[in-house]
Order: structure tokens, then C-alpha cells, then sequence
């Protein structure tokens, strides 16, 4: 186990040195695609180490860098329903860690589960704001949306 846990720690660390070379959002979403699981088992770790408030931190640092890169992805003025390179990739990481993560949260003492509720949160935001830009799901106008389906 603690090998694996070394090989997740040296992969975490391999991607955030790319993540933070790289110029192109697509590219840097794809890695932040990639790091979502790893964040949330390196958050779980450091809550277990007895650092509350640092694993807080690494799931806020790092929900701060996909809200970025997502604003990036979307000033290139790419169409994610023709082109989904980076939002696909991302979404499908944002999933996975927020799985993990809600199998985090359940192991948290109840008065302190508000604090990663509201990072799980984050998590489904961003996730549900990919879907939306994937699908072209507009809330505003949900007959519009109707309308825009495929039979």
C-alpha cells in the first residue's frame, strides 16, 4: 500500500509540474482532468495524517485552478459539443474525484463535514457546468433546450 500511495504522490506531482509549464487550456484541462481523483486521495491522506485544515486546502486549491482553466477553455471560443477536447476530459475527472470525494466526506466527523460539503460542492458545480457546455443545456431558457434536442 504504501507503494501505491508513493506512485499516486510521484504521478500527483509529475502532473502538477506539467500543469503549471503549460500554456494550452486544453492541455492544462486534460491534467486537471487527470488530478482530480489524486487531489481528493491526497486530501483524504492529509485529514488523516490530523490536518484538517491543509487537506481543506488541497481540494480548494485545487477547485481554484479548474474554475481558472475552465474560464480559459472558454475564451478560446472553442465549441465544446464539436470539440470537447479538455472539457470532456475534465468532466469525466471532476466525476470520478467527486466520487471519491463523497467517500471521503462520509468519513469525516459530522461537525466538520460542512467545510468539505462546501468543497464537494465546488465539485459539482464545476462538473455540472461542464455537462451543460457539453450538452449545450440552457438553463435559462429550458424551452429552447427542448427544442434543441435530437429526435
Amino acid at each position: 500500500m504504501v507503494t501505491a500511495s508513493r506512485a499516486q504522490d510521484d504521478r500527483l506531482a509529475r502532473y502538477k509540474t506539467q500543469y503549471a509549464q503549460e500554456t494550452d487550456p486544453v492541455r492544462k484541462a486534460k491534467l486537471l482532468g487527470a488530478m482530480a481523483p489524486l487531489e481528493v486521495d491526497q486530501s483524504r491522506v492529509t485529514y488523516k495524517a490530523g490536518n484538517d485544515e491543509q487537506s481543506l486546502d488541497i481540494l480548494t486549491g485545487y477547485i481554484g485552478e479548474v474554475q481558472k482553466t475552465l474560464m480559459e477553455l472558454k475564451a478560446t471560443g472553442a465549441d465544446p459539443v464539436k470539440h470537447p477536447a479538455g472539457f470532456k476530459e475534465l468532466q469525466i475527472g471532476l466525476r470520478v474525484g467527486l466520487r471519491r470525494l463523497d467517500d471521503f466526506v462520509l468519513e469525516i466527523p459530522v461537525d466538520k463535514q460542512p467545510w468539505f460539503s462546501a468543497a464537494r460542492s465546488d465539485f459539482a458545480d464545476a462538473q455540472n457546468a461542464l455537462i451543460d457546455d457539453l450538452f449545450q443545456i440552457d438553463k435559462k431558457n429550458p424551452d429552447r433546450a427542448a427544442q434543441n434536442k435530437q429526435p
